[in-house]
């Protein structure tokens, strides 16, 4: 219902004598539907997030791609072809899962499950934990952004920062399970080396 609609309200409710005494509605009651009309057209959090995922997506990947060097950030960015390009794909795929499970408001297997993709290559790449993992904190400020002209409840911006950091969390988990598989992984190799060694010397 917009303004448009509160003043044919207001005919009707005057047409079906339930305005006061006097020509006008009073204050009061037009209030109440002018209010009526806002909280029609208010947005929710989904839809602003719906509404601006493309524009959001594009610009989580770019701080994402950041974190690389320039030279690796174009090929990733430049070349679609994902057998040419698998790395760029899994980023670009693991964002856009992340971003859904968020909007969800999935829980934290569906979070690590969205993250596994760009953690688990990010945990091969060497990135320290904080660089490895914070491109999930670093979707708060874009949606701060993006999301600033939408009529959103403190509720509503404080429960996307609570998602937010529940992501990242999850991100962080998978990363720690990555980086201990890697661990053992290098353990066993050089515990076989030695015992190669070993026995070439016996």
């Amino acid at each position: 219902m917009n303004v448009s609609a509160v003043t044919k309200r207001c005919e009707w409710l005057e047409n079906r004598g339930k305005k006061p005494q006097g020509r006008t509605l009073s204050v009061g009651m037009f209030l109440a539907l002018l209010n009526e009309a806002h909280m029609g057209e208010r947005v929710g959090l989904a839809e602003a997030l719906n509404e601006r995922r493309a524009e959001i997506l594009e610009r989580w990947l770019q701080v994402l791609l950041g974190t690389y060097p320039a030279e690796t950030a174009r090929f990733l960015t430049g070349v679609a072809d994902p057998f040419g390009n698998p790395v760029g794909q899994t980023l670009r795929a693991g964002v856009d899962r992340l971003y859904d499970a968020l909007v969800g408001g999935h829980g934290p297997d569906a979070m690590a499950a969205a993250a596994d993709g760009i953690v688990r290559i990010r945990a091969v790449q060497e990135f320290p934990p904080s660089v490895a993992v914070g491109f999930a904190l670093a979707l708060r400020p874009i949606l701060r952004e993006e999301l600033a002209g939408a009529a959103l409840a403190d509720a509503e911006r404080a429960a996307l920062d609570d998602a937010v950091d529940r992501m990242a969390l999850a991100a962080f988990d998978v990363y720690m399970q990555c980086r201990e598989k890697i661990f053992e992984i290098r353990v066993r190799e050089l515990r076989d080396a030695r015992r190669m060694a070993e026995r070439l010397g016996a």
